[in-house]
């Protein structure tokens, strides 16, 4: 945990979108943040439930999930980590949330079309909005709407349905001019996610 007094994060509350806070106090596992924008429920609520504290650094974006211990006045949270820390930056290719047009067409017996959207993409794979719950193995030919010019084109395969009409899918095949402009478009989406989560 590499969490100072003063320093951005972003604190991630049950059933709410993150809130820009900053660390007020660091005392060995217990970590005081003070929210910088009004939480969606009154702070007492979220007390012994789980909220996560997003921050950035040079290893990329880090998610520490903690325990609400109790409220404060002036709208600050003290919260208890757990040992376990998350650096999305464990990947080959960082993962950012990113919500790309996309064309799916499935390599099927009938072969079925579907204008979807990624939720996260990296240079190896994505999560889809995936309403006809795609099966696992099928391979499908992907466009990627990453900018104003033609979509990026690569092969897939479905790895999993996550269960929330969500499907994890693999990058197989893809040509080196379009990996080169998929990665432009992760890796500007990447320095945006550095850039809000260190507060600039």
């Amino acid at each position: 945990m590499n969490l100072e007094p003063s320093k951005h994060v972003k604190v991630r509350l049950p059933g709410g979108e993150p809130v820009p806070a900053a660390v007020d106090e660091v005392d060995g596992s217990s970590v005081t943040v003070a929210l910088l924008l009004k939480a969606h429920l009154t702070l007492t609520t979220f007390v012994g439930r789980k909220a996560t504290i997003e921050y950035a650094d040079k290893k990329g974006l880090h998610k520490l999930v903690c325990a609400v211990e109790r409220a404060l006045p002036g709208d600050r949270l003290v919260l208890e980590s757990e040992p376990q820390e998350d650096v999305v930056q464990r990947r080959d290719y960082f993962r950012v949330e990113a919500y790309a047009p996309l064309t799916i067409t499935t390599r099927e017996e009938s072969p079925r079309v579907l204008e979807t959207s990624s939720h996260d993409l990296s240079g190896g794979g994505m999560l889809i909005a995936d309403p006809l719950q795609i099966p696992a193995d099928t391979e499908l030919d992907i466009q990627i709407k990453v900018g104003p010019g033609e979509p990026v084109r690569a092969l897939g395969r479905v790895i999993r349905n996550t269960g929330d009409k969500r499907t994890a899918v693999q990058i197989l095949d893809i040509a080196p001019a379009d990996r080169q402009e998929l990665m432009r478009y992760i890796n500007e989406r990447q320095r945006a996610a550095l850039r809000v989560a260190s507060g600039q």
